[in-house]
């Protein structure tokens, strides 16, 4: 062609002159003809490799000082320098996803001024905080949440030590749910890496008081209208609560009441209290069970008779079982005997006789009922 593009380079420190000759032909006549193409150097940029950093750390871009060239980096936001060679990086960052800058460097060859660009992609990370929250005392046996309140992502490493307690699920963000069988002070410490960024170690303490026993008793059961000591003795500095309290105790904030309860039905009923036991804030339950047994209801028939004839007694008692029935027939004489029975009297008068009737739970009521006695007739001839 009669006019070529030429492209060369030169990464040499010096122009280099390369001589070009053309050759023109027309028919059988030829001429030639020489250009001179001075190729002048062209620096080489290097931005440098592509990395990360940590929000508040430094970072060196660039390469090496050339004195026979100038540097210009844009954009100049977090560079130390926008004319050197290999300035360092600073940028503050906060946020979960990294701040990605380009930056991009002009090296000039100052005596021919020739120029070549170069990228390099920087990635500044957040510094995670270890940062959490939890109350200033617990109690033994009871779980206490810790929550994590830095700036990292789920992603990120925790290393949590926790004074002692036991914690689930003891890694990653939490929360935390622990609980410590000792009592005093515990102390916990966190540390958080995320992108190769690493927090302070941050650090609390906690105080662990006592968890009180409470005992509100055996379980136990006793006959209607009877009554019971529930509980324990009272300990120092201890509180005491029973619940339900609108039946049948002596104090709701006693720890050993006496408990009275009616059963006006035929069927056994189960009542259950409990008692909430407090030292210095902290607090547990206990509960007892109280089955109160029916009590027989007790009655009977009989016919007035004369002295020395016998009287029939016939027990009416309501129980559903009943164990025995036990006779008083007010003329000194006692027995055990069964449903009906009789008895004679050897003198008239009006006697008081009183049934108890007992049922197989052992609960127990009487009736006192009297009869008259007739003297016998007296016969003269």
């Amino acid at each position: 062609v009669s006019n070529p593009v030429v492209t060369l380079s030169n990464t040499t420190l010096s122009p280099v002159t390369i001589n070009y000759i053309v050759t023109t032909t027309f028919t059988s006549c030829t001429i030639s003809d020489t250009v001179a193409v001075t190729v002048n150097p062209s620096p080489v940029s290097v931005a440098g490799t592509d990395t990360g950093y940590c929000s508040g750390d430094s970072v060196l871009i660039g390469t090496s000082y050339n004195p026979l060239f100038s540097y210009s980096w844009s954009p100049i936001i977090g560079l130390s320098n926008d004319t050197l060679s290999n300035p360092w990086v600073n940028a503050s960052h906060f946020g979960s996803v990294p701040l990605t800058t380009n930056y991009i460097v002009t090296t000039t060859f100052t005596q021919y001024n020739c120029s070549s660009n170069d990228t390099v992609v920087i990635s500044t990370f957040q510094k995670p905080v270890a940062a959490f929250n939890m109350p200033d005392s617990s109690c033994t046996q009871e779980p206490t949440t810790i929550v994590y309140t830095g700036n990292a992502t789920p992603a990120a490493d925790y290393t949590w030590l926790f004074g002692g307690g036991n914690a689930f699920p003891g890694n990653g963000q939490g929360p935390q749910q622990v609980s410590w069988t000792n009592t005093g002070m515990a102390y916990l410490s966190l540390s958080v890496s995320e992108n190769g960024c690493n927090s302070t170690t941050e650090t609390d303490s906690i105080f662990i008081k006592p968890t009180p026993v409470s005992d509100a008793g055996n379980n136990t059961s006793f006959c209607s209208g009877d009554s019971a000591l529930i509980g324990v003795p009272a300990l120092p500095f201890h509180s005491y609560l029973w619940t339900p309290a609108a039946t049948g105790l002596s104090s709701t904030t006693s720890s050993n009441p006496t408990i009275t309860l009616f059963n006006s039905t035929n069927t056994n009923q189960l009542y259950e209290y409990s008692v909430t036991t407090t030292l210095f804030g902290c607090s547990v339950s206990d509960t007892i069970q109280i089955t109160v047994y029916p009590l027989p209801t007790s009655d009977f028939s009989f016919s007035n008779v004369c002295q020395n004839q016998t009287a029939n007694f016939s027990s009416q008692s309501v129980i559903s079982n009943t164990a025995g029935w036990i006779w008083d027939f007010g003329d000194g004489t006692v027995i055990n005997s069964n449903q009906s029975t009789s008895h004679s009297y050897i003198t008239a008068g009006s006697f008081n006789v009183e049934l108890f009737t007992i049922s197989s739970l052992g609960c127990t009521d009487s009736i006192t009922k009297t009869i008259i006695i007739n003297p016998n007739p007296v016969v003269f001839l």
